[in-house]
């Protein structure tokens, strides 16, 4: 299944996402009530590029991805990237990424930056490295 990538840009599209998209990419402590009330703000950013995948059939949303470009750093700073379970087979993460990059290189950055829960899949498939920074947390 080629998946097609359509940009959100009208914040009533937002809704229609599936919640368990943003589950699977961020994991249990993102707050995903938060992003379907702040996300439509998030589309109003020229930096901001919020896609959702569909399978063309369908139409139903398959896959998100939200990145933004760090106009002090010219990366591309993924958010998420998130493909349905009944979606991940057939080549879809590997047109994501080609998708990421393209859309960085048409940018004019020369760096993306991803946070995920799978490093060793963008690594071993992808080229990816890990950062010489780390995320440092604390709960409050």
């Amino acid at each position: 299944m080629n998946l097609e990538f359509i940009r959100l840009t009208d914040p009533g599209l937002f809704s229609l996402i599936p919640p368990e998209l943003f589950e699977q990419a961020k994991g249990s402590n993102f707050k995903i009530d938060k992003l379907y009330e702040f996300g439509p703000l998030l589309l109003a950013s020229p930096f901001t590029f919020f896609y959702a995948m569909t399978d063309p059939e369908s139409h139903k949303i398959k896959g998100i991805f939200w990145a933004e470009i760090s106009p002090l750093t010219e990366h591309l700073a993924v958010h998420a990237l998130s493909i349905s379970k009944d979606a991940q087979k057939n080549g879809n993460l590997k047109e994501m990424v080609e998708f990421t990059e393209n859309l960085a290189k048409e940018q004019g950055l020369t760096k993306i930056q991803m946070l995920t829960r799978r490093p060793e899949v963008y690594e071993k498939k992808f080229g990816f490295k890990k950062s010489e920074k780390i995320i440092m947390e604390k709960s409050l």
